[in-house]
């Protein structure tokens, strides 16, 4: 009876020790035999363990990689991914793992700054999909094995990011004064909730002109993820109700 030797390594060369000892109650003598299986696992391009050493990636191309591997150093806990959006759209990290790993998937912006959105797979593949609104603009999408907080195990994964791309209003357009110039009968398309490096997109201004009295109706629709509230001001900034 006992527990098989198991342990997921990088390239190179190790050694395995089968040891007699006598201060921990094993002890006798006799013969023994033994054999080892190797699996080989998908692997990332190593090391992308920091923000600089970052794998580029595509939208909608299946990725695959490894954590929790040991090499004479480290262990493997961080695959950090950069990924460069042209346009604002949503992404979404659909991913699988082995039954041997779990780990959090997490969103920073070029600096570094979790933007919230994160997601965590767990070795039964439950879990939550990573997914943000995003402008355009550089990315990064770190695989996290954080045993810290229950996330650990080792063994492969792999992940596609989904991008749907979204109609752009004019930015900046956060406040009265940059707001964008519409005209009555026209179609405009706008987005809120996207994310950048320093801010949530929580408003979008626009400003036209009245030539004569009139009743004005705002007739809009909204994406099954987004709802917002619809004001109008005056030129001085006071709300007018409607």
């Amino acid at each position: 009876s006992g527990i098989n030797a198991s342990l997921s390594l990088l390239p190179g060369t190790w050694y395995v020790r089968l040891w007699r000892d006598g201060y921990t109650g094993f002890g006798g003598e006799g013969d023994y035999f033994f054999s080892f299986s190797f699996e080989e696992v998908p692997m990332d391009s190593e090391p992308n363990n920091t923000f600089e050493d970052a794998n580029p990636i595509e939208t909608g191309v299946v990725y695959s990689g490894n954590l929790g591997h040991k090499d004479q150093t480290i262990t493997d806990d961080y695959d950090f991914y950069i990924l460069t959006l042209e346009q604002a759209g949503r992404i979404i990290v659909y991913d699988t793992t082995s039954n041997t790993l779990g780990y959090q998937v997490h969103i920073y912006d070029h600096q570094g700054d979790d933007l919230g959105g994160s997601g965590h797979r767990y070795s039964d593949n439950s879990g939550i999909n990573a997914k943000l609104s995003l402008t355009a603009g550089t990315y990064y999408i770190l695989f996290w094995r954080r045993w810290s907080v229950g996330f650990s195990g080792d063994g492969g994964y792999s992940f596609q990011v989904n991008y749907i791309p979204v109609q752009e209003d004019p930015e900046p357009n956060d406040t009265r004064e940059t707001a964008s110039t519409i005209i009555t009968g026209e179609q405009y398309f706008g987005n809120l909730g996207h994310k950048d490096s320093t801010k949530t997109d929580d408003y979008d201004y626009y400003r036209f002109f009245l030539s004569e009295p009139g009743k004005i109706t705002v007739f809009d629709t909204t994406s099954n993820t987004l709802g917002y509230e619809v004001y109008f001001y005056d030129f001085h900034g006071d709300d007018l109700g409607g």
